[in-house]
């Protein structure tokens, strides 16, 4: 199969580009780098760019497609998984068989890529569904990351959130709230870094779950995290700063820090908090979102963090309260973070509100007649939002699609 996938790529190029970098290694497949793909060092599929689409592949073999000029995305059936990934496979053996490369060494090494041609040449699918379920022997499902730690290295202290009963929210439906003790985190920490090997050279940084997980003691997150480092140092394959690259999801109702524990959470290595602001407006929060926050107790959480010298990065939903609150939810929000003393390093995520139909945020919304915003009114609302947002100098201003999300 694959010689004949070759002929009708040998007619696009002379020779396929190789570029093995210190954490992946990309096979550019055609003259206008419209069809690349790229690699782990544990010859793990990451990305498919062809033509304008686009396929990313977590590591529990789950396939998001999408298209680099609209909206459009989709989740892959397993079956087109296994589609998309014999005929990618059958091209990429090919071209190790035939020799028919050049390889640019931009950080990667000669032994490291030779062994990952001898991965690809050896994998097949039922390999990556055993993969797959390794993965899925370490970790439940991994609900939602903010996008910038996506390659995070991901490392569960609690399990579930502390709340769970958000309108809007099904990201921990699936699992009750409990916080780990020292024993499970190491052994589960030991287990990530097993599985992972050389793929920990993808990761930036190391993201603590899950939901809240700054609700739990103070100390006891500073002697994990200190417990988190020493086993981290045991691998040769972690490239990022294991003191100052600790990130986590905070409440602001159930988590209630001082000064002095914020400053312990800095100096143990806690760079950036997250936390769900959604609205700045108190009824809305109540009433529709039923979240039992207000804007005074984010101002404050997120003045506390700023203090001590963290970043912050706050999450704001886009179209919660549908056209009848439009005007209410832009202008307390924006006035409320406008107030919060953002500096360079902070991130404020304008995330698309999603409804799901076994949740209370659609019932509200129904059940007051409230009309929900059309697809362009929601892009131009997150235009007006990133708009006022970014005048906020230093401060980033990304969109946050939590129902785009996998690991990968």
């Amino acid at each position: 199969m694959f010689l004949s996938l070759l002929k009708i790529y040998s007619k696009m190029f002379q020779k396929v580009k190789i570029f093995a970098k210190p954490d992946t290694i990309s096979f550019v497949l055609s003259e206008d780098a419209s069809y690349f793909v790229i690699f782990d060092y544990e010859g793990r599929l990451n990305f498919i760019l062809k033509d304008v689409r686009s396929y990313r592949r977590s590591f529990d073999n789950t396939f998001l497609c999408g298209d680099l000029y609209s909206s459009r995305f989709r989740f892959l059936s397993d079956e087109e998984g296994n589609s998309v990934f014999i005929e990618l496979y059958s091209l990429i053996k090919g071209i190790i068989v035939s020799g028919d490369f050049e390889i640019y060494y931009t950080g990667g090494k000669q032994n490291d890529v030779l062994e990952v041609f001898e991965k690809i040449s050896n994998f097949d699918y039922t390999y990556f569904l055993e993969d797959a379920l390794r993965f899925r022997s370490v970790y439940k499902p991994i609900t939602v990351l903010p996008p910038d730690q996506y390659l995070s290295l991901y490392i569960p202290l609690t399990e579930g959130c502390s709340y769970n009963k958000c309108s809007f929210c099904n990201l921990y439906r699936d699992r009750k709230f409990r916080i780990k003790d020292e024993d499970e985190v190491v052994l589960m920490v030991k287990g990530i870094l097993d599985y992972f090997r050389k793929s920990l050279l993808t990761r930036k940084g190391v993201f603590l779950g899950e939901g809240n997980v700054f609700v739990e003691n103070t100390y006891k997150i500073v002697n994990a995290i200190k417990r988190i480092k020493d086993l981290l140092r045991e691998s040769e394959y972690i490239k990022f700063d294991i003191d100052n690259c600790f990130y986590g999801f905070m409440d602001t109702f159930h988590t209630r820090k001082t000064k002095e524990e914020m400053r312990l959470l800095k100096e143990s290595g806690v760079r950036r908090v997250y936390i769900g602001l959604e609205t700045g407006d108190d009824f809305l929060l109540s009433n529709v979102l039923l979240k039992p926050s207000s804007s005074k107790d984010v101002l404050n959480a997120v003045r506390s963090i700023k203090e001590v010298g963290m970043n912050v990065g706050i999450i704001v939903i886009v179209g919660v309260g549908g056209k009848k609150y439009k005007d209410v939810h832009f202008n307390k929000t924006v006035s409320l973070i406008s107030s919060m003393g953002l500096t360079e390093g902070d991130i404020v995520y304008l995330s698309p509100i999603v409804e799901y139909e076994n949740l209370l945020y659609k019932d509200i919304m129904d059940k007051n007649g409230i009309e929900r915003l059309s697809e362009d009114e929601m892009r131009n609302e997150i235009f007006r939002f990133k708009k006022s947002l970014s005048l906020i100098q230093g401060v980033k201003v990304p969109i946050y699609r939590v129902d785009r999300f996998l690991y990968a």
